[in-house]
């Protein structure tokens, strides 16, 4: 097992990551969220300058989610389980075997709706700690197990403003183990009367076929949230032609 603490910096960033459309969500799997308005952080009209929102240590991620299905066919197995707590822990695990299918997801995190009655710069700092593996027991089977991890931030709106992607990977790449801290680091203008969810999202599946078994699972030891508020930069206003 490898073990490593990496660092990423993204500012306005907008790719995308995609896994297999198969269960609940399909490519664009983890991104389907809604908190109620009144379990919702609320940035206050008295929001000082350079105010910390630390989570969870300050108070609980107010978005903790999971799901799962299977299907073990004539004579298979599928086992999936998921899991997300408020604390900052999740876990996904998908397993198969002679023909079963299962899949896993959870979200893990919190949304926040600006009332403070103007723009708001938030840098956001993630870090997270968690490891993620998937396995086969014949490396001839095609793309019978894998998993991917990603962070993203969303308006109450539903417009998806980044996308983050953290952790991929499939069986026909061969069997991996890895775990490891990563820390990453972005922005966002958060306008006033919206709310901004930001979410860590993972999702395992396992294809098994005849005579074969199939797992993955990704496990988040911790993760943390720290948002600094500010007010936003004003914008410059267009010059007028002569």
């Amino acid at each position: 097992m490898r073990a490593t603490i990496g660092w990423l910096l993204c500012v306005g960033l907008t790719s995308t990551m995609m896994i297999s459309a198969g269960g609940c969500g399909g490519s664009e799997f983890g991104t389907a969220v809604d908190v109620p308005p009144a379990q919702r952080h609320k940035l206050p009209a008295t929001l000082k300058p350079g105010t910390v929102i630390k989570l969870p240590s300050g108070q609980p991620f107010n978005v903790h989610d999971k799901q799962w299905n299977s299907t073990p066919g004539q004579d298979g197995q599928a086992n999936p389980s998921a899991d997300a707590t408020a604390k900052g822990t999740a876990f996904c695990k998908a397993d198969g075997a002679n023909g079963g299918t299962a899949w896993a997801e959870f979200q893990l995190g919190h949304c926040i709706d600006n009332h403070s009655g103007k723009p708001i710069s938030a840098e956001l700092r993630m870090t997270i700690d968690y490891e993620h593996a998937c396995q086969i027991t014949d490396g001839a089977v095609k793309t019978a197990s894998q998993y991917a991890i990603k962070a993203f931030v969303k308006n109450t709106a539903g417009k998806v403003l980044q996308t983050l992607p953290l952790a991929t990977h499939t069986s026909d790449d061969g069997r991996v183990s890895w775990s490891g801290t990563e820390r990453t680091i972005t922005e966002v203008t958060m306008q006033p009367g919206l709310g901004y969810y930001v979410v860590l999202a993972g999702r395992a599946e396992a294809n098994s076929h005849a005579k074969t078994s199939a797992s993955a699972h990704i496990k988040v030891k911790s993760f943390a949230l720290e948002i600094l508020c500010k007010p936003a930069a004003a914008t410059a206003p267009a010059a007028k032609g002569k």
